[in-house]
């Protein structure tokens, strides 16, 4: 296969790693580290794997494989490998116990976000926004009421009125003076300014089905049922961590459905390393279920924390997002502020009630979660 033909950078390498689908960034002329290190893009957690074990690079016209001096030597289709070997898709590399099957290389759906930008997550400027179906709406009401003028000038003698009444359903509208007009947007909208949220109605509601909200947290009278460590409190009726170490918060609530999904707005004031769990089987706050981590620039999709199912570059700065994980059948997805940022297909864990959260030295603030119904 001629990588060249296909690579726009960034570019995503598929692999699939012991059956699992994993896509990793790579850009144009750079290389994916394997193996334990936190440097490394594919981290496993087998002791067999030095801490950089071994290395994809991008070589413009194809894609080679090197074994960085490890311990335990790396397999390519079953044979030690030596140097720097030209690989093709369907070959499989084996790293400990973990078998690598290269997939393609693609051109990536996004591309990752500059962090100076105040909102990462600005929509496809092809797509229509409802301050351009309102300006296209407006432009017709002025075409059909200068229509009017003529035509009234061309079968009435009597003098033409100064003011029309134009009709407020579509497909007319309004005319709003200059000064009340609200301005197209030339950029993403800013985040709201962090503000303490209204009191939360604590417990399941009475709606049922797909969207129905099964559980919104109230922290307006402190933790009101959550179960966490030290470093978690309630300060101004939003959940906060003080980063000073790794602990879990467990929600006071097992939802009564396995196809759901968790949403949480969410702060970081310093640091990283947080993550969001579901699926889990118990309210012991322990690494099992999937996760949505944000980790060293990255979000990291993961069953169980340790096996990373999908990854993708992402820069949350300090403004407030919306992060939504869900969990139907065997589908696993995340959002960021309401935009699909990864997904993946997994079989470990098909049930498990439990929600909760995890911080592992970031300073958050969290000042609203909620669990739905799919």
């Amino acid at each position: 296969m001629d990588y060249a033909a296909v690579r726009t950078p960034p570019s995503l390498l598929r692999l699939s790693v012991d059956g699992v689908l994993l896509e990793v960034p790579v850009p144009h002329g750079g290389a994916v580290l394997v193996g334990r290190s936190s440097r490394a893009q594919v981290r496993l957690t087998d002791s067999r794997v030095s801490a950089l074990h071994c290395r994809l690079v991008d070589r413009g016209s194809a894609l080679t494989l090197e074994d960085l001096g490890s311990r335990h030597g790396t397999l390519l289709n079953g044979r030690p490998l030596h140097g720097a070997r030209a690989v093709k898709r369907g070959d499989q590399v084996q790293v400990g116990s973990a078998t690598f099957v290269i997939r393609d290389v693609v051109a990536a759906r996004a591309a990752p976000i500059p962090a100076a930008l105040p909102h990462p997550l600005a929509p496809p400027t092809a797509r229509s926004t409802p301050h351009t179906l309102a300006l296209v709406l407006f432009l017709i009401g002025l075409l059909a009421l200068a229509l009017g003028v003529l035509l009234m000038r061309q079968t009435s003698d009597s003098p033409v009125p100064a003011v029309f009444a134009v009709p407020t359903s579509p497909p007319f509208v309004t005319t709003v003076p200059a000064s009340a007009a609200p301005p197209l947007p030339t950029a993403a909208p800013a985040l709201p300014a962090a503000v303490s949220p209204p009191a939360l109605a604590a417990g399941p509601t009475t709606t049922t089905g797909a969207g129905a909200i099964l559980y919104q947290a109230d922290w307006s009278s402190g933790m009101n049922g959550w179960i966490g460590g030290p470093q978690w409190k309630v300060v101004s009726n939003m959940l906060v961590n003080d980063g000073s170490g790794d602990g879990f918060i467990v929600a006071p609530y097992a939802a009564t459905t396995s196809d759901y999904a968790i949403e949480v707005e969410v702060q970081v004031l310093r640091g990283d390393n947080f993550l969001l769990y579901l699926r889990q089987p118990d309210n012991r706050g322990t690494d099992v279920g999937y996760s949505l981590q944000f980790y060293d620039g990255q979000t990291l999709l993961n069953s169980a924390a340790v096996s990373h199912l999908a990854i993708r570059a992402f820069s949350f700065g300090t403004g407030w997002h919306t992060y939504r994980l869900e969990a139907q059948a065997n589908s696993v997805r995340a959002l960021v502020d309401g935009t699909p940022w990864l997904s993946s297909t997994d079989n470990r864990y098909l049930d498990g009630r439990y929600v909760a959260l995890r911080d592992a030295g970031a300073q958050i603030n969290v000042r609203s979660f909620r669990i739905m119904a799919l």
